[in-house]
């Protein structure tokens, strides 16, 4: 999956990505709010269709967050570093999906912030300093989105099913961009 995620991000630029993983946060927040109209309708179709949605969403911005630590790694100036792992066995109990939602993009912001600046200061190579923060704002994000997985009861296996699909989906799509 690192391999591929790489090939992904170096296929369309890091800042590609992130002006597309701001799209991916929106539709996050979308399925959600239209799962909040339909929470009353438990069991129902409506709810597992939207209840899916979330899933999709979530698995959309687990691949395109996983991108960027795989990305800066390769361009670390220092190679006593281990690569990026996350790892969790906790999360945020959340009593308030919206006000979650909205403290959520406080987050985001932050991650767009230190990407563009390790992008403007940074060319061919990065600092593990760059590194770091890059990695510990990126950490706060994946935390907070296993907190809305959490909140949902999404298995760790439903996310990576979809991951799979979704990355399988961009690999064949960027292999027949190549082909033209």
């Amino acid at each position: 999956m690192e391999k591929d995620l790489l090939e992904i991000i170096q296929n369309y630029g890091v800042l590609n990505q992130l002006e597309y993983y701001q799209t991916e946060v929106w539709e996050l927040n979308e399925a959600i709010i239209d799962y909040t109209y339909v929470e009353v309708y438990k069991g129902s179709p409506a709810e597992k269709y939207h209840k899916q949605h979330i899933v999709e969403e979530l698995a959309d911005n687990f691949v395109m967050l996983y991108q960027f630590p795989y990305y800066y790694y390769e361009l670390l100036d220092d190679i006593n570093v281990e690569s990026y792992i996350f790892t969790t066995d906790n999360y945020n109990h959340i009593d308030d999906i919206q006000q979650y939602l909205k403290d959520f993009q406080k987050d985001i912001f932050k991650l767009t912030k230190v990407i563009l600046h390790a992008e403007e200061r940074e060319q061919d190579y990065i600092s593990i300093y760059t590194y770091d923060l890059v990695i510990e704002v990126l950490d706060t994000v994946l935390y907070k989105l296993v907190s809305i997985k959490e909140y949902y009861h999404i298995t760790d296996n439903q996310i990576k099913e979809v991951m799979k699909y979704k990355i399988l989906r961009q690999k064949k799509r960027m292999d027949e961009e190549n082909e033209k």
